[in-house]
Order: C-alpha cells, then structure tokens, then sequence
C-alpha cells in the first residue's frame, strides 16, 4: 500500500475516472470477459454520473495519477440496513497498475473501520468467477444475489470488520 496515497478526488478529476473506467471496459474486451463492455456500464454510468457523485468517491494515486477509484454508499437497495456498513460501487483499477484495487480495497477498509462500520460490502458479477476468488481472497465473501435491469446479475459479498 506503500506505493499510493489516498484521497477524495477533486471536481475536475470526474473525467479522469470516467476514463479509468473506459480503459477497463476495453481492457474487458480484450481479455475476452463478458462483463462492463456486455452490459451497458458506460451507458448506466456516464461521464455526468461521476460529476455529480465525485463527492462519495475516493481514489489511489500512484506518482500523482489516478490509479484505482471506488464510490462509497451509506445504504444500498439491495442490502438489509441491519448494521452499520459501507457500500462499494464502480470499483475500477487500472489494467496497467497491478494492485491499485487492492489498495484501495485496504484503505476503504481502514477508513470503515475509523468510521465504526461493522462491514464493508459489494456486489460481483456472479459470471466472472476469477472476480469472485479475488474477493474472497480479500474477504468479501457471498452473502445472496442481486440484479440490475436485464444485463447484470450479481453476488452479494460483505467483508465483516468487528
């Protein structure tokens, strides 16, 4: 974790997410995973999404760069509200920045912790099995289902932090 610093990112930085984000659903094609670039991310979350929640995300920085971004939600529709916890949403990394998400993964666990969160939870596209092994590698581990519309079906992983 040495290597990144973390922050919230200013207004202006919005593009350079939306960017990270366009660079995964390409790196996606090319690795020939059936996920953002099958389902209408780009459409679902455009550019105008991470202007205006560019306040709930945070991101890592390696040598002043955007490295990894992730937004944080203090409820999800999918999820019973029965503890105190933190949502992941629009986790990207960068495909050229091997370990950024984890990173970021471990800082976003510090802060819930600082913050009094009993856990951290996310949702995986239940057809990206390698996904889900980095997950659960971490921790998250499967909690139920969820859906988005007609593209996204999805685990449900939560990370217990007491």
């Amino acid at each position: 974790m040495a290597e990144f610093t973390f922050r919230q990112p200013k207004p202006e930085e919005a593009e350079q997410i939306f960017q990270l984000v366009v660079r995964r659903v390409e790196w996606m094609g090319q690795k020939g995973l059936r996920q953002w670039n099958c389902n209408g991310y780009l459409e679902a979350y455009p550019l105008e999404y991470y202007r205006q929640e560019i306040g709930r995300f945070w991101v890592a920085l390696r040598e002043e760069a955007i490295a990894a971004a992730a937004a944080i939600f203090d409820q999800d529709d999918n999820w019973e509200p029965d503890k105190p916890a933190f949502y992941l949403h629009n986790l990207v990394s960068d495909p050229a920045c091997p370990g950024a998400g984890g990173a970021l993964l471990e800082f976003l666990e510090l802060l819930a912790r600082q913050k009094g969160m009993a856990a951290l939870r996310l949702d995986s596209d239940e057809s990206n099995w390698e996904l889900g092994q980095y997950y659960e590698r971490r921790g998250f581990l499967p909690q139920g289902r969820c859906s988005d519309g007609p593209y996204y079906a999805g685990i449900l992983r939560e990370k217990a932090l007491q």
